[in-house]
C-alpha cells in the first residue's frame, strides 16, 4: 500500500511539474528592435509560468540572453541575465541592451530562505527566440520599391551571397496583391494583424527566396523580396547590427497620390493617366500612416527607404505629349527641399 501512494505521490508531482510550462509571448521570434544614438535598444521580455508557487513569490524568473553572430546566428559573447517582473503568473521586463544579435530565454528558479539569504535552484526554460538591437526600415513608393508578386524568374528576386542570420523580414503580406483600387482595404486590417499579437515570427530572408514560386514578399503590402534581402545584407556588412524590413510600398502610385492622401479622406487616381479609377479614401498614405503606427511604435524605425519616379515620369510625359507649351524643364526639381514643397 505504501509503495502505491509512492507511486500515486510521485505522478501528482510529476503532473504539476509538467504544468509549470514556461511560455515566453515576446519578444517575437526574429523581431529586431531599433538601436538609439548610443548603440543600444529596449527589448521586451514577457509571458506566463502557470504555477501557484510562482504567484506566491516562490519562483523567480530571468530572461538570459546569449549574443550571437549576426552572420552565422553562433554564440560569440558572455551571457547577460536580467530579472523579470512578477503580475500574478505573468512575467514582463523591458530591458536595455547593447546592439546585436541575441538568443533569449526566459528561466525559472526556486527560490529557498536560508539563515544566509535566499538560494536560488534552476527549474526550468522557455523555448529560446532570436532578437534584435538594429536597424529597422520601413520601404515605401511604387513598384520598384514593392517588387513583382510571386513569379519564379530569378530575375524578379535578387539573392544575397550568403545566408545571414541577422537580415529578417516581416512575413506576411496583409494586402496581398489584389487590387488598392475600390478596396475594403482600411487601417482595420492592418491593426488586426500587428506584429505584437498574432505573427509568429520574423523570416530569414533566403527562406522564401529559395521558393520563389511561393513568395510572398514582405508585409504588409511588398509583393516580394525583390532585392531587399540583398540590401540588408549589404547593411549588415557595414554596421554589424541586425536588419528587419517592412514594406509598404504600392505599384503605379505616384508622389502626388501619397501626398493628397495624407489628410486620409482625398481618393486620389489610381494612375495618372488613362483611368477613371481612385483609391480609397486616405489611400496609400494610410498604408504608410498604419505601418508607423503599428509596427514603429513597437519596434521603431531609423528610416523609410523610398523609391519613386516611375508613374510620374509617365503623367509628365502624357501631359507634355498634350500640352506643347508644358515643357520636361517645368518639372525639373534642383533640391530635396524643392521636391518635398512641389509634391506634384
Amino acid at each position: 500500500m505504501r509503495n502505491i501512494l509512492l507511486l500515486i505521490s510521485y505522478c501528482f508531482a510529476l503532473t504539476a511539474t509538467q504544468a509549470q510550462v514556461i511560455n515566453l509571448t515576446l519578444p517575437i521570434s526574429g523581431a529586431v528592435y531599433q538601436r538609439n544614438n548610443s548603440n543600444v535598444g529596449n527589448v521586451q521580455v514577457g509571458g506566463t509560468l502557470n504555477s501557484t508557487r510562482f504567484s506566491a513569490g516562490r519562483i523567480r524568473m530571468k530572461a538570459e540572453f546569449i549574443p550571437l553572430d549576426v552572420k552565422t546566428g553562433s554564440p560569440n559573447g558572455a551571457l547577460i541575465t536580467r530579472t523579470l517582473s512578477r503580475n500574478g503568473t505573468s512575467f514582463f521586463g523591458n530591458f536595455s541592451l547593447p546592439a546585436g544579435w541575441y538568443q533569449v530565454q526566459a528561466v525559472s528558479f526556486s527560490v529557498t530562505r536560508t539563515p544566509n539569504g535566499e538560494e536560488e535552484g534552476y527549474l526550468d526554460e522557455s523555448d529560446p527566440v532570436k532578437v534584435g538591437v538594429g536597424d529597422v526600415y520601413i520601404i515605401g513608393g511604387q513598384s520598384n520599391a514593392q517588387g513583382l508578386p510571386n513569379l519564379t524568374d530569378d530575375l524578379n528576386v535578387i539573392q544575397p551571397l550568403t545566408e545571414y542570420d541577422g537580415v529578417r523580414v516581416q512575413p506576411v503580406t496583409v494586402i496581398g496583391n489584389g487590387g488598392l483600387l475600390n478596396s475594403s482595404f482600411n487601417e482595420a486590417i492592418l491593426d488586426a494583424q500587428t506584429v505584437g499579437r498574432i505573427k509568429p515570427t520574423f523570416l530569414k530572408n533566403p527562406q522564401r527566396a529559395n521558393t520563389l514560386a511561393t513568395n510572398e514578399g514582405i508585409g504588409p503590402s511588398g509583393a516580394s523580396l525583390w532585392y531587399w534581402a540583398y540590401v540588408g545584407q549589404r547593411l549588415v556588412e557595414s554596421q554589424n547590427v541586425p536588419v528587419a524590413f517592412y514594406n509598404v510600398a504600392w505599384g503605379g502610385t505616384t508622389v502626388k497620390a501619397w501626398a493628397q492622401s495624407a489628410d486620409l479622406v482625398s481618393t486620389p487616381l489610381g494612375r495618372p493617366t488613362g483611368s477613371t479609377n481612385n483609391y480609397d479614401p486616405g489611400t496609400p498614405y494610410r498604408i504608410l500612416r498604419a505601418a508607423l503606427r503599428l509596427y514603429g511604435a513597437t519596434y521603431g524605425v531609423k528610416a523609410v527607404l523610398w523609391l519613386q519616379g516611375e508613374t510620374d515620369a509617365e503623367a509628365v510625359k502624357n501631359k507634355v505629349a498634350a500640352n506643347p507649351l508644358f515643357s520636361w524643364g517645368d518639372r525639373a526639381v534642383n533640391s530635396s527641399q524643392e521636391y518635398s514643397t512641389n509634391l506634384q
